[in-house]
Parts: structure tokens; C-alpha cells; sequence
């Protein structure tokens, strides 16, 4: 019985998929309004992905954080190479799979960023959260009121900094709320939330 676990299941007919209407909605970084409207960002979804698909198989996935884009990384072992060559899902764009060209497209390509080999390497669960919290920074800033940026416009870049981490920690509280309510500890975990914010 998965609620005796504190996880809510979405419906078995939720369809998830990436927002791209409303992309910057703070909305799309919140784990739990992820799962009401099946609609996220990359980071998020990918979140979501990996814990269904560990839920579903056990085969864990690894958190790749590209510039300007969030994927999952999964080594499929093969009876000709030994070394399990690595495959790449794109969860925003629903769970199409990539290869390693694919994702230097992206980054080349779609952000004009000169490639690195590192840049497909998974990244750590603090990395993930701290992606996370950057994006929910980004979100306060551009949508913020005129009166918002008013007040901030006199203090120094640091006072902003705190003034956006207070606004945002309640926030952030309740991401991690929803993601342990996935029981996905191994993407995110609730020590850093504590020990960061609380």
C-alpha cells in the first residue's frame, strides 16, 4: 500500500511533459504541482522519471546536468561492448532517448557553448538540489513586481541574495516536502534542506 509510505501516486491516466508554454512558472520547479498538472521543467521531470522508473524496473538513473538542459543518463549493457555504452532520456521532451551527439547538439547547437566530455558526467544530489533552488531564484527574479525590484535595486547584490533566499525558502520547504513524499532519496534528501535552510 503505497499512501501507508506517505507517496501519493498520480492517476494512472497523468501524462506528464514539459511546460512550454509557461516554462519560467515557478510552478514547474514545485515537485508536488509537478505532479497535479503534469506539466514541469526538465529538472523536475526528470526527477519524477527516475523514481518511476526505479519504482518499475530498479534500473537507477543518473542525474545529467547539461548547460540549459536537465537529462538522465542510463548505461544499457550490450553483448558486443562490454562497456555498457551510456544512453541519455530527454523526460521534458517525453522520455525520447538520446546519444551522446544528440546532447553535444543541445549544447553546441542550441546554447552556442563550446562542448566538454565532462558535461555528460552525472552530477551529485547537492548539484541536483542546489540546480533546483537556482532555478526558483531565476523564477523570483524575472517575475518579480515593480515594488520587488524597487527594494532591491538599493541594496548590494548580496542583501538581494538574502532577501530572494528568504523569500524563497518556504518555497523550497515544500519541494522537498514532495520529494520525499516520492521517497527518491537517492536524487534528492532531505539533510541538505536542513542543514542549509531550516
Amino acid at each position: 500500500d503505497n499512501t501507508n509510505s506517505g507517496f501519493i501516486p498520480p492517476p494512472p491516466s497523468q501524462v506528464f511533459e514539459g511546460n512550454v508554454q509557461d516554462y519560467y512558472n515557478y510552478r514547474n520547479s514545485l515537485i508536488n504541482s509537478v505532479l497535479d498538472s503534469g506539466k514541469g521543467i526538465p529538472i523536475t521531470l526528470s526527477i519524477i522519471y527516475a523514481a518511476i522508473v526505479r519504482r518499475a524496473t530498479g534500473i537507477v538513473m543518473e542525474p545529467v546536468g547539461l548547460p540549459g538542459h536537465f537529462l538522465l543518463g542510463v548505461s544499457v549493457p550490450s553483448e558486443e561492448d562490454e562497456q555498457c555504452p551510456t544512453l541519455y532520456v530527454d523526460a521534458f521532451s517525453g522520455g525520447k532517448i538520446l546519444n551522446l551527439a544528440d546532447c553535444q547538439s543541445i549544447v553546441v547547437d542550441g546554447y552556442q557553448i563550446p562542448w566538454k566530455e565532462n558535461m555528460v558526467n552525472p552530477i551529485s544530489k547537492d548539484m541536483v538540489w542546489t540546480r533546483m533552488i537556482r532555478n526558483l531564484l531565476n523564477c523570483h527574479r524575472s517575475s518579480a513586481s515593480n515594488r520587488s525590484r524597487l527594494i532591491t535595486s538599493r541594496w548590494s547584490a548580496d542583501e538581494e541574495y538574502t532577501l530572494n533566499l528568504k523569500m524563497i525558502r518556504p518555497v523550497m520547504f515544500f519541494t522537498s516536502a514532495s520529494c520525499m513524499q516520492i521517497n527518491d532519496v537517492d536524487l534528492v534528501h532531505s539533510d541538505v534542506l536542513s542543514r542549509t535552510y531550516c
